[in-house]
């Protein structure tokens, strides 16, 4: 089971790597244009709620005052027939800087974008678990929801509470066991965040989640694009010796970081920001309440920040200077 579990794994970051490389590469520093005629995944923040404090994530220091905003139906459903029509978009994901779930009409959102991408894309979501009744868990289904991840990053509940502030972990637990056997595991997996706070429950975590039969996705801290005040203090000291020997590799494979490559990224109010990494935002490249998505995916802003990573100057980004991802190091 162990050697099924690396083999997925492998494949999964393998067919990661290939979809980023070709993103990537369909950009032209030349016309400074995208070959791609659309984002080949969309991320929608449909309300900008999120129910915990949890110390990797700017969400609680980053004080925006009202909280509790729903993106209108009309503009969700022009950006899901926007995004259709460009026959690139092939993952719909339902999480951007937020708890997706706290949206009650997330199923009919799920539901309206099946009926308008039919089969052509996988539709996920990324939660916390906190949220996640049986009711929910079933209005997702039967509108058609891919699959869901949930976001756990501790073995032990004690870690559990340190990290993931304002969530129960027997509560969270619970409902991501209650997920597994509606959903089946092929459909669910749940992440773990490596940092400080959990070093050395990496292999409890994987071979208790293992033995359900669900992937497993393991990933780095990101200070998100400079905004997270705590990074220093959480990330692990020093990279794994795998990532010092395959990252020089990577790099040379994947010329920049693919996030504003092959992704768009919408909050609720129709905002597009460069990538899911700019938490302030620092800047926007465009608004499709206002725009076509089209026009944004290729517009004048985001191939600014594009040339700039494509030419090694992140520094010279409003973006993208003081962000991590765009070290030498960034991550799988």
């Amino acid at each position: 089971m162990r050697t099924n579990f690396l083999l997925n794994d492998f494949s999964h970051r393998l067919t990661q790597i290939i979809k980023w490389t070709r993103s990537v590469r369909s950009y032209s520093d030349h016309t400074r244009r995208t070959r791609l005629s659309g984002p080949r995944t969309l991320h929608l923040q449909t309300t900008d709620l999120c129910n915990a404090r949890c110390i990797m994530c700017p969400y609680t220091s980053l004080n925006k005052g009202s909280r509790g905003n729903l993106m209108d139906d009309d503009l969700y459903r022009k950006i899901i027939d926007e995004a259709h029509a460009t026959g690139e978009t092939k993952t719909l994901c339902f999480m951007l800087q937020n708890e997706p779930l706290l949206d009650r009409r997330l199923p009919d959102r799920v539901k309206l974008a099946r009926k308008v991408f039919g089969d052509s894309v996988r539709i996920m979501t990324v939660t916390n678990g906190a949220p996640m009744t049986a009711e929910m868990i079933e209005e997702l289904i039967a509108a058609g929801i891919s699959s869901v991840s949930v976001s756990i990053d501790a073995f032990h509940e004690s870690t559990f509470n340190r990290i993931r502030q304002g969530l129960n972990h027997r509560h969270v637990i619970g409902n991501t066991l209650s997920l597994i056997k509606r959903m089946g595991p092929a459909r669910v997996s749940v992440k773990f965040l490596r940092q400080r706070g959990n070093e050395g429950e990496e292999n409890d975590f994987a071979a208790y989640w293992r033995q359900l039969g669900v992937r497993i996705q393991f990933i780095e801290p990101t200070n998100r694009a400079g905004t997270l005040e705590s990074y220093e203090r959480i990330k692990k000291r020093q990279p794994a010796l795998w990532k010092k020997l395959a990252h020089p590799v990577l790099n040379r494979i994947i010329p920049a970081c693919p996030l504003p490559f092959t992704s768009m990224n919408i909050l609720w109010d129709g905002r597009v920001i460069t990538c899911s990494e700019d938490w302030g935002p620092r800047d926007t490249v465009g608004d499709i309440s206002k725009q076509p998505l089209m026009e944004i995916w290729n517009g004048e802003k985001i191939n600014h920040y594009r040339h700039l990573l494509w030419n090694h100057r992140a520094a010279e980004s409003m973006i993208c200077a003081g962000c991590s991802l765009s070290q030498p190091f960034w991550r799988i």
